[in-house]
């Protein structure tokens, strides 16, 4: 497979990932573990995502809407360590955290923002290895 080919794949591979984790989100968390953990290719995404999820569990807290790619900004492939990483713009704007009782307990970034994710392929698919976003960074 050429580079562009893995470029591709992985970018849908996060695209993937990114619209389950606001399905989850949306969900209040629940069934993170089976939906997004197969996901985590790293100890830090694992350790990062059990953080997340279990506050929006403990919490009670769900989003409403959806945050999207709407721009890929670069990509790089090393073929030493069959990885991709991905530079985008994610829009957060469609989104609201909410609580049980429908208040907003925090504020979701108003603005395009850029993010970065490593992806790694494991197994014959495309996992995360890091995942970083740059709230103050606007795209």
């Amino acid at each position: 497979m050429d580079e562009q080919a893995l470029i591709d794949e992985a970018v849908a591979a996060l695209t993937e990932y990114l619209a389950l984790a606001n399905e989850v989100e949306n969900d209040g968390g629940h069934g993170w573990e089976e939906k997004l953990k197969p996901w985590w290719g790293s100890e830090e995404m694992i350790e990062s995502g059990v953080s997340h999820f279990d506050h929006m569990v403990e919490n009670y807290w769900r989003t409403e809407g959806i945050t999207t790619i709407i721009e890929v900004i670069s990509t790089d492939y090393v073929a030493s360590e069959a990885t991709v990483t991905v530079d985008y713009c994610l829009d957060p704007r469609s989104t609201r955290v909410l609580d049980s009782s429908g208040a907003e307990p925090t504020q979701v970034v108003d603005h395009p923002f850029v993010a970065e994710s490593k992806l790694a392929r494991s197994a014959g698919r495309w996992v995360i290895l890091d995942q970083q976003a740059t709230w103050e960074q606007s795209c």
